[in-house]
């Protein structure tokens, strides 16, 4: 892409005037009745289309908005029954809300006759949907993916320049391997262990917090490179897959060794020569400036993280907050959220979203994700390739 940064710029430009044009009495973060200001992290997918005359600038359609810096437990997993939302980090959140909107262009197009989407359409053969000719993909962020990616830049904000010391002991649980008796795991949590770069860790989290199991969203976006971003419901959808192409930083949140480490030579050079592996590169497009007011302080700064997620499809002008994973308002603490406060991007409603275009032919999500044999296989790849990867509880229901 040509005038990347000019690019880059036009969508930062797009994105928080997009956010800072919400009216809304809850879900951005507020100064709190001690005097605490508040802060997340915003994230944003955006359609990148090829204009048909090559003297005219690509045009810049936002699609999802997200804001979020928390992360679930594991063990609510053991009731969540595809009700809850685990990771709602902005970016993974952005991602879920992408499929979403990608499953109602696909309603569309069966339904409505006539209807044109601006990214996709239906395959010659009848058989799915693909991307229309032209049309990319940027992941825009207020901050750098938590994990790898990011260790510098939490350096360069830390108001103590002295090195992070490792853990005293590790973070651990226990685990079935293959069927046979339990085995401990060692697990990277968060910043902990920062000395030691290239490795998975899981979503960062006080050291007395419980653990989420739920990875990086360096480590996930570096899986993503393999997979594409469609999730195991849409991927049923578009066989060709759908890929993220551009991740958009601020210049000064950016530094190049952390993101060439964890994006190509921990991975994609890893998957190189490989002939029935076609992972795809990110590419890293740098901004300037926003008027984005909610950024993330430095660590001197009194500030504390919102509690809530904004949840935005932009051309739906469909918009939702959420708290603990279910709607805000809904939560019931270690059960299901109160009737009717799952949120629209949680599993159980992506399953019913997606059967009014396909049948599932399964009893149980389980089941499906393990008809999904070449997906897994290929995450299977990814996930040895980055090694450590313990993967979370099971959250099981049925569909």
């Amino acid at each position: 892409m040509e005038n990347g940064e000019d690019i880059a710029q036009k969508i930062a430009d797009l994105v928080v005037e997009s956010f800072n044009g919400l009216k809304l009495k809850s879900g951005k973060p507020v100064v709190r009745s001690n005097g605490v200001k508040e802060w997340t992290v915003m994230a944003s997918i955006v359609a990148i289309i090829d204009q048909k005359d090559d003297d005219i600038e690509p045009k810049i359609v936002p699609l999802t908005m997200a804001t979020g810096v928390k992360a679930l437990p594991d063990k609510i997993r053991s009731y969540s029954k595809g009700r809850l939302v685990h990771d709602l980090h902005a970016e993974i959140l952005a991602l879920r809300l992408f499929n979403w909107y990608l499953v109602q262009e696909c309603i569309r197009i069966k339904d409505e006759l006539g209807y044109n989407s601006s990214v996709i359409e239906r395959m010659a053969n009848g058989e799915g949907y693909k991307l229309k000719a032209g049309v990319s993909f940027g992941l825009f962020i207020t901050e750098p993916p938590c994990g790898d990616s990011s260790m510098q830049h939490l350096v360069t904000e830390k108001e103590d320049s002295s090195p992070w010391v490792d853990e005293k002991e590790p973070s651990s649980k226990r685990q079935k391997v293959d069927g046979q008796q339990e085995s401990k795991i060692d697990i990277s949590r968060g910043r902990g262990n920062f000395g030691k770069l290239g490795i998975v860790r899981t979503k960062p989290g006080r050291s007395d917090s419980q653990i989420t199991l739920s990875k990086s969203c360096s480590d996930k976006l570096c899986i993503k490179q393999l997979l594409g971003i469609t999730n195991s419901f849409s991927s049923v959808l578009f066989p060709e897959g759908v890929f993220l192409d551009y991740m958009i930083l601020q210049r000064k949140k950016y530094h190049e060794v952390d993101m060439k480490r964890c994006f190509q030579s921990r991975f994609l050079d890893l998957l190189e020569g490989k002939e029935t592996l076609h992972p795809h590169p990110l590419k890293i497009l740098l901004y300037d400036q926003d008027h984005y007011e909610f950024h993330k302080p430095k660590e001197k700064d009194v500030a504390e993280p919102s509690p809530l997620s904004l949840l935005y499809v932009i051309p739906e002008k469909k918009i939702q907050v959420l708290q603990n994973g279910v709607r805000n308002g809904t939560y019931i603490k270690n059960s299901l959220p109160r009737k009717g406060g799952e949120s629209f991007i949680c599993n159980w409603h992506l399953s019913n979203q997606i059967r009014s275009l396909k049948s599932l032919g399964y009893t149980s999500y389980l089941e499906f994700k393990a008809s999904l044999v070449a997906r897994n296989d290929l995450k299977k790849i990814g996930t040895t390739t980055l090694g450590n990867w313990n993967p979370t509880s099971n959250d099981d229901f049925e569909l």
